[in-house]
C-alpha cells in the first residue's frame, strides 16, 4: 500500500509539472501572438509616417506652383499653361494618397492651425482667423500640415 501512495504522490507531482509546462507554453503562445500583432501595427505606422514625410516635401512644390499661378492674367505667359498641367497632376497624386486641403474655418483651432501672427481687424472677434498664409492639408483624418494663419487680436 505504501508503494501505491508513493506512486500516487509521484503521479500528482507529474501532473502538476505537466500543468505548469502547459501554462508556460500557453503564455508563450499568447506572447508571440501579441508580438506579431504589435509588429503588424508598427509596420503600418512606419508606412504612414514615411508617406507623410514624402507628402510634406511635395506640398512645398505645390505651394510654389500656387504662388506662380496666383499672378494676374496679364502676367501669365505660355509657360504657365505647363505649370497648370503640372499642378493638376500633383493635386491628382495627392488625391490618390487621400490628401486634401483643409476646409477653411473662421475660428482658430490649435489642432488644425499654426498662428503665425496676430493683427488688428475691425469687426472680427479675437481668436478668429483673419488670413490663411499657408494652406493646411489633411491625409484622411490626420493633420499632415497645419494651416499657417493670422488671427485677430
Amino acid at each position: 500500500m505504501e508503494d501505491n501512495s508513493v506512486e500516487l504522490n509521484e503521479l500528482a507531482q507529474c501532473q502538476l509539472e505537466v500543468q505548469k509546462w502547459r501554462d508556460a507554453a500557453m503564455r508563450s503562445a499568447a506572447d508571440f501572438d501579441n508580438y506579431q500583432k504589435r509588429t503588424v501595427r508598427e509596420r503600418a505606422n512606419w508606412v504612414v509616417e514615411a508617406r507623410g514625410d514624402l507628402l510634406i516635401d511635395l506640398l512645398e512644390v505645390v505651394d510654389n506652383f500656387d504662388r506662380a499661378l496666383s499672378q494676374s492674367a496679364e502676367e501669365r505667359s505660355g509657360l504657365l499653361v505647363g505649370f497648370e498641367m503640372i499642378r493638376k497632376s500633383i493635386y491628382d497624386l495627392l488625391a490618390r494618397y487621400h490628401v486634401k486641403p483643409m476646409a477653411e474655418t473662421r475660428l482658430f483651432d490649435p489642432n488644425l492651425h499654426e498662428a503665425i501672427s496676430q493683427i488688428e481687424a475691425e469687426g472680427v472677434s479675437s481668436g478668429e482667423i483673419v488670413q490663411v498664409l499657408q494652406v493646411g492639408y489633411m491625409q484622411g483624418e490626420r493633420v499632415l500640415r497645419p494651416a499657417r494663419v493670422a488671427v485677430a487680436k
